[in-house]
């Protein structure tokens, strides 16, 4: 059997971009391991990662359920790779059996390490933990991996521990990465002398005209009196219009000249439906 802890091909597996040789190796892995462990004998886990396939935006955060099943499962240490350039994890939920203990989870760099133990000891299946990841910095289209990496484990007692072979399958997630268009029209309305109200075409298509469904609006605007250069967030909105208190200045009525006081900016963000 191949030692994937050791071998080149294990350590590269999961960050593999080619998404249909992937499949095929998983199939191929799944098929080895159901051959092996079908039924599970009471030395034995498998971890199912699920959803299978997930479709992640880059405006909002997706989950990753773990899911053990297992015979007389005592102690387990299990480790997960991600693909840290596209996606980060931002919390651990662990799974609300009462008999069973997670401890909290480590990361280091694109590995993922969640422990914990059962007591009393465990037969069955149950949700360890959901792992919660945001998209960071995703550039183009692509589809990347959330995968099982190893793990160890025993059953039995802590006076006669058996050792406890775990394996694993894995989750695609496609990343939508490919920016939609600028939006246009943007048309800035002064509503009082301390807000204006800004309103602009909605966005339909990205930068590959591919469809855009319910994109969102990041609203950022430079101050260009007091922090010219600088685009500051001031907020987000579904809709395509958006509220800012901002002073309009009044200058003397002999004043012909035009001062620029700020600069609004709209960047359209996909979301899920």
């Amino acid at each position: 059997m191949v030692d994937w802890n050791r071998s080149k091909f294990g350590k590269y597996f999961f960050k593999l971009r080619k998404f249909t040789w992937v499949c095929a190796v998983l199939l191929f892995w799944g098929a080895n391991i159901f051959a092996q462990r079908n039924p599970l004998d009471d030395t034995a886990a498998f971890i199912n990662l699920s959803p299978g396939n997930i479709s992640a935006f880059t405006c909002e955060g997706f989950d990753v359920n773990i899911q053990m099943t297992a015979t007389n499962a005592r102690v387990f240490d299990l480790r997960f790779i991600h693909d840290s350039d596209n996606f980060a994890l931002t919390g651990v939920t662990p799974g609300g059996l009462a008999s069973m203990h997670v401890l909290p989870h480590y990361v280091g760099g694109d590995t993922i390490a969640i422990d914990g133990f059962f007591h009393p000891n465990f037969t069955g299946t149950t949700l360890v933990a959901t792992l919660h990841f945001v998209p960071i910095d995703v550039v183009g289209d692509q589809t990347t991996l959330v995968g099982f990496l190893d793990g160890q484990g025993f059953s039995g007692t802590g006076e006669a521990p058996e050792p406890m072979v775990i394996t694993g399958d894995s989750s695609s997630v496609s990343l939508e990465g490919t920016p939609p268009l600028p939006p246009d029209s943007l048309v800035i309305v002064p509503m009082m002398d301390d807000s204006v109200c800004l309103h602009w075409s909605p966005v339909t298509l990205d930068e590959d005209n591919d469809p855009v469904v319910n994109p969102g609006y990041l609203v950022e605007f430079e101050d260009v009196i007091n922090n010219q250069g600088v685009y500051d967030s001031i907020g987000f909105t579904l809709d395509t219009f958006f509220y800012h208190d901002f002073i309009i200045y009044e200058f003397d009525p002999g004043d012909t000249g035009v001062v620029n006081l700020g600069t609004y900016r709209i960047r359209a963000l996909k979301c899920q439906n």
